[in-house]
């Protein structure tokens, strides 16, 4: 079936068979009525042959009879030949299994066949897990009319039923009670004939690629990048962290696990120890890929117990966080073009897994054409027996677990290549900010000088001074005080002690000048010769400046002791006696 070629000889989706197979079997009520063969009811209904019955009492002979088919549109007669079995009908009820008991659990056995066919679709629906989302036509009046009239012969009387009800429903429902509404695969007979359609994917792997993609159409020159993750694995209701049996499509593959089959009520019931083995090694598998942990904690035996990521919590998804930004960018930029292609490769990936399971429907289901109506039909492969399909179940497990680890896979690394985007930039916007900041900084260094780097940078006392005058030049001395005595010395002694402070706390301005002190005439300073000064006074008799020197507030440096002061030679002589 999944070979099957359409008219413009490309090969039908998965989608699109299982729609049909769904539509023209799986849901039908006699495939239905099949899985439920463990209650009477239905079993009752079949009229059970066994190998034995068939080969005593149905008459086998080869016959030899005028064959009518089709050559090249034309209708040909010729002879053929075939095996037949034949009987009377009227003999048919007599040749069922007389034994109730005997015949019930016949039933259940039959049932297990067509319950495992059943799980085995089921798994590769949910692969799928189309949802059909319509609107009702809006109605024509909200008062009771008259049902419309169908003429009789066009279709099937229960069908004239099913559309007249649904015509009349419709027009006697307001307008405000028109809604959309959203059904499952299963639910799909119940959409109303005349609605309108449209059918939206939702499984594991789509929900992972719509997470990357985030309505963003990456086939273009520019890039927008904003993955919608932060709350993909939050369960709204319980505001905790789903765990991975809540995935589409999970539930449903665990039940190609079961093998123990209940014969005598019916039904399975669970897993051999065997298979069990095999189920917790696929479980570890499952966590490691969906976790990330390395280790298995012995708690963890179930599907159930494995916890998705706890994306929500992650720093870049709070308020205001990196994950939740937009970013934008173009082909040529090397990360976002490797973004939108591996999300292009993702797509990919998940096609060529889904398709592998075509043939597994393939060797489940072959087409007829009914001789009568002219259509196609689905029925159950006849030759296929119950080793076959339990080799069919293994084959499409692995195929389904080999798609959910590669599409969580693949995800994960859309979600690396996104945090290497965040993280490129932060680093060009943190840049950018250092280039502005030490614009900045020239800017200030310079427009300021020496004094206003000391108060920005050494962070000191600050005397204010009442008139600030601009340093340009130092103003001379003008006048030197002569000296009223003088001390006749034989030799000349130089000056080694720096000048002691002046109680004033005038003479630590000129320390911290900037012209040396040997420039001016005359030294700060007072010479003792036994218990009196040789000076009465200062050299100077008032001080060199009149107004302060420095254009800012002067700067006292906090008080540390000085090393002595050595000059080449005295500024003044002391003449020793």
């Amino acid at each position: 079936m999944g070979n099957v070629q359409n008219t413009d000889g490309s090969k039908k989706s998965l989608a699109k068979i299982i729609d049909f197979v769904a539509t023209n079997y799986i849901l039908t009520q006699n495939f239905q009525d099949m899985k439920k063969l463990s209650d009477m009811k239905y079993c009752n209904n079949l009229v059970i042959l066994t190998s034995k019955v068939i080969e005593n009492k149905l008459s086998d002979i080869e016959i030899e009879f005028l064959a009518q088919r089709l050559k090249q549109g034309s209708e040909v007669n010729e002879m053929a030949k075939e095996n037949l079995k034949f009987m009377n009908k009227t003999d048919l009820p007599n040749l069922d299994v007389k034994n109730q008991t005997q015949k019930r659990r016949m039933c259940i056995g039959i049932a297990k066949f067509y319950v495992k066919i059943a799980h085995i679709y089921a798994a590769i629906v949910t692969t799928i897990k189309p949802n059909y989302t319509y609107t009702e036509p809006k109605p024509v009046a909200v008062q009771q009319q008259q049902k419309p009239v169908v003429e009789q012969g066009q279709m099937k009387e229960k069908e004239q039923e099913q559309i007249q009800e649904q015509m009349q429903e419709k027009i006697n429902t307001p307008l405000s009670e028109q809604i959309n509404k959203v059904v499952s695969l299963e639910e799909k007979e119940t959409i109303p004939v005349d609605a309108k359609v449209a059918v939206k994917i939702n499984n594991l792997c789509s929900q992972r690629l719509n997470a990357l993609l985030n309505n963003q159409d990456l086939s273009k020159e520019s890039i927008v990048v904003k993955p919608n993750f932060c709350k993909m694995n939050l369960d709204i209701a319980t505001n905790k962290t789903r765990n991975l049996a809540s995935e589409p499509g999970i539930p449903e593959l665990s039940k190609l696990y079961y093998d123990k089959y209940d014969f005598d009520q019916g039904g399975f019931i669970g897993m051999t120890d065997a298979m069990k083995q095999v189920y917790l090694a696929d479980v570890k598998k499952f966590y490691k890929i969906f976790t990330g942990e390395d280790s298995v904690p012995s708690e963890i035996q179930t599907f159930s117990d494995i916890p998705l990521r706890s994306y929500q919590n992650m720093s870049g998804c709070k308020p205001g966080g990196s994950y939740l930004a937009e970013y934008k960018g173009n082909v040529k930029d090397r990360l976002f073009k490797t973004y939108a292609d591996h999300v292009k490769q993702m797509m990919t990936h998940t096609e060529d897994n889904q398709n592998k399971l075509l043939d597994q429907i393939d060797k489940l289901f072959v087409f007829n054409v009914n001789p009568i109506t002219k259509e196609r039909e689905v029925t159950i492969k006849p030759d296929l027996t119950e080793v076959e399909l339990q080799k069919i179940v293994e084959e499409t497990r692995n195929i389904i677990i080999d798609l959910y680890i590669t599409c969580e896979t693949d995800f994960l690394t859309g979600l690396e290549i996104f945090e290497a985007i965040v993280e490129k930039q932060i680093m060009d916007t943190s840049q950018v900010q250092m280039g502005n900041l030490q614009k900045i900084i020239d800017n200030k260094l310079a427009n300021s000088d020496l004094s206003e780097m000391k108060k920005n940078d050494i962070k000191k006392e600050v005397v204010p001074v009442k008139e600030v005058v601009p340093v340009k030049e130092v103003v001379p001395v003008k006048e030197v005080v002569p000296v009223k005595e003088v001390v006749p010395v034989k030799d000349v002694v130089p000056v080694k002690e720096v000048v002691p402070e002046a109680k004033t706390g005038t003479t630590n301005f000129f320390d911290k000048i900037v012209t040396p002190i040997e420039n001016f005439v005359a030294p700060i300073k007072e010479t003792f010769t036994g218990d009196k000064p040789i000076l009465d006074k200062p050299i100077l008799d008032k001080p060199i400046l009149d107004k302060p020197i420095l254009d800012k507030p002067i700067i006292v440096f906090p008080t540390e002791k000085k090393e002595p002061v050595e000059t080449s030679a005295p500024l003044v002589p002391i003449i020793k006696s």
